[in-house]
């Protein structure tokens, strides 16, 4: 079955994350390049990321997930409240503003 790469990753350990968060959705991936991050340098770095790869019937799903956990906010993963003083947005686990310390609402 063909496969294609659905991430690129710096380390084995966000690999390794973004397998498991794929796996919670019932989609295997094989993670490839995982011994060549040590030749970073030698090689170019392109050929050394660590990278995941699906089923090609798999990755649009996957790919979508992929982008939500990367980027929750964008996804409605995360709240945002904007700060009455400064208008500065800020995450909804935040209960003061970062800017000006503010508490929220």
């Amino acid at each position: 079955m063909k496969t294609v790469r659905v991430y690129r990753a710096d380390t084995i350990a966000a690999a390794s994350h973004m397998k498991n968060v794929l796996a919670q959705y019932e989609i295997s991936a094989e993670i490839r390049n995982d011994r060549l991050f040590s030749l970073a340098g030698s090689i170019p770095i392109g050929e050394s990321l660590v990278e995941l790869w699906v089923k090609a019937l798999d990755f649009r799903r996957a790919n979508e997930l992929v982008k939500a956990t990367l980027d929750p906010i964008s996804k409605g993963k995360i709240s945002i409240w904007v700060c009455d003083k400064c208008n500065e947005e800020i995450e909804e686990h935040f209960a003061a503003c970062w800017s000006c310390g503010a508490i929220s609402n």
